[in-house]
């Protein structure tokens, strides 16, 4: 548990600013799921979090498939305020990142919609003191997916791979083969720490648009486990549900093996 004291150490470091989307996307992770018979899932990791008490966030899902990955480190909330996150569409895969954030927030209720299909979508709120005043609040985010360049890649890479380039471009048409490709390059091809988590947001990509391979990838990788990667059944759970939805018989087997376990 963060101590109070800690709290006010993180408080005088942090640089105070507005959160760098448009809408306030802190929230707290005793959320609930609408209808988890549709493949929604929310997925936590959470370290050095304080939250006050009171308060009853929710993630509502109006849709199949969508899987909402909250990371937290290193966060507090105050005063109870109620948030509601609504994701709208399907086959949605979002993360939202707090990292050293503290929520001073008066007590009431937010609301945020989400609108989206086959996008993996990232909100990351990081070092921000987030002091609202207002106790209402409503806010609309239609998804879209980022635009990459080669730098997200260089220097994994030699600056001869002629690859890199191809399939960056081609990232950028939200084409999921090229996704996929670059995945498998991270995965098999580069030695370090970092790669497979790397590998893995580009799998996500493309199982975002109902890429059947990365689907499997993603699937294996959190149900077996890397050196690099703990196991999540949770998530594997997820991935493997995709694809049975989408006919494919290795996540059906794969997802009969976990139901099993």
């Amino acid at each position: 548990m963060f101590s109070m004291k800690n709290i006010w150490l993180l408080f005088a470091f942090l640089c105070i600013t507005g959160c760098s989307q448009k809408a306030n996307t802190s929230i707290a992770t005793n959320s609930k799921i609408a209808d988890p018979g549709k493949n929604n899932v929310i997925a936590a990791k959470e370290t050095n979090v304080f939250k006050s008490k009171g308060g009853n966030d929710k993630i509502e899902f109006k849709g199949s498939n969508n899987i909402f990955d909250l990371i937290q480190k290193n966060a507090a909330y105050f005063d109870g305020r109620e948030m509601v996150v609504i994701v709208q569409g399907n086959n949605n895969i979002i993360k939202l990142y707090n990292t050293n954030l503290v929520d001073m927030s008066a007590p009431g209720m937010d609301t945020l919609l989400l609108i989206g299909d086959h996008v993996k979508y990232i909100m990351d709120v990081n070092n921000k003191v987030v002091l609202k005043k207002k106790s209402l609040k409503a806010d609309t985010i239609e998804m879209q997916q980022k635009q990459f360049s080669t730098l997200d890649f260089s220097n994994d890479f030699s600056k001869t791979d002629y690859r890199i380039k191809s399939l960056t471009d081609q990232l950028n048409t939200n084409n999921p083969e090229a996704f996929y490709e670059l995945a498998k390059l991270y995965q098999y091809e580069v030695d370090n720490k970092q790669a497979i988590l790397k590998a893995i947001e580009l799998y996500e990509y493309a199982a975002a648009q109902n890429h059947v391979d990365a689907i499997q990838k993603l699937g294996d990788l959190f149900a077996n486990g890397t050196f690099d990667l703990t196991k999540n059944l949770k998530k594997a759970q997820y991935f493997f549900t995709l694809g049975a939805n989408l006919d494919d018989s290795y996540s059906k087997e794969r997802l009969a093996e976990l139901n099993l376990k």
